[in-house]
């Protein structure tokens, strides 16, 4: 067995350095074969696109292609050697006259000893229509419901309330106004707030004059409601009138008044009607005059709208 070993140990050391330089070579040669041998390779390529101009009568109304499909063929070194972003191609569209598009292999730079085999799609389709621009007023999407005893004050405003769109007769023809992103009314607190909203997108195949926020303002205020309460009692106040007849000697008519109010749902809601009087100050006061009224025990925080009727006329007895 040791001296089997040791043949063997001859064997693989004898001419060590020969045979290692013989294996590199091996290695090399078959390298430069297989990097010879005939491939085939598909990629894909982004396609870039050149528009005709934005003044232009007409406007391209159909799809083109991200990207392009080329099968190459050629030594195997040079075709995995080819990055795809090296071969990006564009399509001029400047000419609105053009029915297709058709790639040509000097559109990709691809080396003179790699063959371009196949280009999908070879050609493109296209489709023109008449480019229009239309000015359209602006109108606020609101969505949600704004906070319990919150109401909207006014119909929000808009700056700007228009907006100029360009794009395809098609696209444009049945559109009425434009829409903002959403607004959430539900974030909304008592006050003016003026929020920076972008549009929602704009019809299909169509651009807008501008591509900045539109303002808009919404006033949010406490709901406030209007009530009415009858029979509110006339109380007099005043001293002697000037003719020196006495006071209890004077009436005033009518005696008893409708007082409207207005204010936050919860205080009109809440407000008594028996806390509500009329005052008619007669101080100074002849029979025959009118005296205007004052409603007294109106709660804090509610307004007086009317007092029908507004002045009580003074009577003798």
């Amino acid at each position: 067995m040791s001296a089997g070993g040791r043949s063997l140990r001859d064997l693989v050391t004898h001419n060590f350095g020969l045979k290692l330089t013989s294996l590199f070579v091996a290695i090399a040669l078959f390298s430069m074969v297989r990097g010879a041998e005939d491939a085939q390779r598909s990629l894909f390529v982004d396609v870039a696109v050149a528009l005709p101009a934005e003044t232009d009568a007409r406007i391209l109304v159909s799809d083109v292609p991200e990207r392009v499909r080329l099968t190459l063929r050629g030594s195997r070194s040079q075709v995995n050697a080819i990055r795809p972003e090296e071969l990006t191609v564009t399509m001029d569209l400047t000419d609105t006259s053009l029915q297709y598009y058709y790639f040509a292999e000097d559109d990709f730079d691809v080396p003179a000893s790699v063959q371009l085999s196949q280009i999908a799609p070879a050609s493109v389709p296209l489709r023109w229509a008449e480019r229009i621009e239309r000015s359209l007023p602006i109108r606020p999407e609101l969505s949600g419901e704004l906070p319990e005893g919150l109401v909207l004050l006014e119909v929000p405003r808009l700056e700007p309330a228009t907006m100029s769109v360009v794009g395809p007769r098609s696209s444009l023809r049945d559109v009425d106004e434009l829409l903002t992103a959403p607004v959430d009314l539900s974030t909304l607190r008592e006050g003016e707030r003026a929020l920076r909203v972008p549009l929602a997108p704009a019809p299909e195949r169509c651009r807008f004059g501008s591509e900045e926020p539109v303002t808009v303002t919404l006033r949010v205020d406490i709901e406030r409601r209007e009530r009415s309460f009858e029979d509110v009692p006339v109380v007099t106040l005043g001293g002697e009138p000037e003719n020196g007849a006495r006071r209890a000697e004077l009436r005033v008519t009518p005696t008893e008044v409708v007082v409207r109010v207005s204010g936050p749902v919860a205080l009109v809601e809440a407000a008594d009607p028996e806390a509500f009087q009329v005052e008619a100050d007669l101080t100074g006061a002849d029979e025959g005059t009118k005296v205007p009224l004052r409603a007294l025990g109106v709660p804090t925080g509610v307004d007086v709208v009317s007092i029908e009727p507004p002045a009580v006329s003074v009577e003798g007895r």
